[in-house]
């Protein structure tokens, strides 16, 4: 990339305010969904909730990018000394292991349409989120989100996350973290998706760029070209700290307009562990709510059979709908499919479809679709199936994959079980054919 691609998005060089910036320990936060708090009984109680259905459509879209990440770097010309190019990716995803403390900042620009009461899981995509980050590995660390006025911290300690809201004063225990659920600040962080958009990307296919210095610290610009027509995105950036093999900084850069990037990137870094202290959450006092695992999602309980095509629009499956939600595509032209009850997908073409954002026609019949430069969804059905589609691939890609599901013998070969009132299924189950 260089420098002169990011001209459009800062003050900066490459983008980036040329000075460190820290917040301060007092400062409180982003105000975000947490991942989920007791799963919805009904899909009926669900959607009776103002503006909840819209929501469904871009939590697809949410999956896809916990499954890819953000993009890229800046600050003023560094010059580390960087091994070889398949010796420096092979070290970043061994990077997960490192240990460090820091702040962060990621910077969304979608025009995502009105979410109603979700909007703020909406804005970790369309604005600005702060960070604080106690990270001693994969599975132990703390992230706080911080707003104006409050903070959203999490808590991670093996298979069980705690999640903090300062302003309700709730704590939220997710027993089991699920993969169909929106986004959380901590999946924004340059580490976590750094290591994604590197991961399998071929060393031939990475240009080293710039050198740049962020939180302080030299780092290795790299570009990835997503080199795809059926990919949103242009390309992906990347700055890597040599010393540790991190990620410091992320852009990715869709093909429509460069201006809606999305970026995230740290603004100190300290490769030092975290004291033990500061990993541990005591909710006492707080009103504790306990999360089921379930999700955001009104979807299927995992295991109930789905019939999915091994290919979807010429793109290869990378999972299957186990877990509620399939994934297909390469790189960073990725699809993720939410096979759902046609009475979810009528509810949401219900509240997405207007004069401004007419119902789109073609193979599959009548659907109602979503356009962004980066991630773009599509809900249709037919009489027993029902399709939630999203994905960084054009629209034309998501139009495919709608006429190939509708008319082939795809779907749920058993009735899906509905969550209970507790969010355990009343029936179904079972694995994929």
């Amino acid at each position: 990339m260089g420098c002169a691609d990011a001209q459009l998005h800062g003050p900066g060089p490459c983008g980036f305010p040329s000075s460190r910036v820290s917040l301060p320990t007092g400062v409180p936060a982003n105000s975000l969904d947490p991942v989920g708090v007791a799963a919805p009984g009904h899909i009926g109680e669900v959607l009776s909730r103002p503006g909840a259905v819209r929501r469904w459509v871009i939590v697809v879209g949410g999956v896809v990018v916990l499954l890819l990440a953000p993009v890229v770097v800046a600050a003023w010309p560094a010059s580390p000394q960087a091994p070889s190019m398949p010796v420096l990716l092979s070290r970043v995803q061994a990077s997960a292991t490192v240990a460090y403390v820091g702040n962060a900042e990621s910077v969304g620009r979608l025009n995502l349409p009105d979410l109603g009461i979700f909007e703020s899981a909406a804005a970790l995509f369309s604005d600005r989120t702060r960070m604080r980050v106690w990270y001693a590995g994969p599975t132990s660390y703390r992230v706080d989100a911080l707003g104006l006025a409050s903070e959203r911290d999490y808590y991670r300690a093996g298979n069980r996350l705690w999640i903090w809201d300062s302003d309700l004063q709730t704590a939220t225990l997710v027993r089991r973290v699920s993969q169909s659920r929106l986004p959380m600040p901590p999946d924004l962080l340059p580490a976590e998706l750094g290591r994604r958009v590197l991961a399998g990307v071929p060393p031939g296919v990475v240009r080293r760029e710039s050198d740049a210095r962020v939180a302080g610290r030299a780092c290795v610009g790299l570009t990835v070209p997503a080199q795809d027509p059926r990919s949103s995105i242009d390309h992906v950036a990347v700055c890597v700290d040599p010393e540790t093999a991190v990620p410091l900084a992320v852009r990715v850069v869709p093909k429509t307009d460069p201006g809606a990037t999305f970026d995230t990137r740290y603004l100190d870094f300290d490769p030092t562990a975290p004291a033990a202290a500061d990993l541990r959450f005591n909710p006492k006092g707080a009103q504790v709510i306990t999360d089921t695992g379930q999700g955001d999602l009104p979807i299927p309980p995992p295991g109930t059979p789905v019939r999915l095509p091994r290919s979807l629009a010429g793109l290869p499956q990378r999972s299957d709908a186990r877990t509620g939600v399939a994934t297909y595509g390469q790189r960073y032209a990725l699809l993720a499919v939410v096979p759902v009850d046609p009475a979810l997908v009528d509810a949401i073409r219900s509240q997405l479809d207007s004069p401004s954002r007419p119902p789109i026609q073609g193979k599959f019949g009548e659907a109602s679709i979503v356009e962004t430069p980066l991630v773009s969804a599509l809900a249709v059905a037919d009489i027993k199936d029902g399709w939630l589609l999203a994905g960084t691939v054009t629209p034309d890609v998501l139009k495919q994959a709608a006429a190939q599901l509708v008319n082939g013998p795809y779907g749920f070969t058993v009735p899906p079980a509905q969550p209970g009132p507790d969010g355990a299924p009343v029936s179904g189950g079972g694995g994929e054919p």
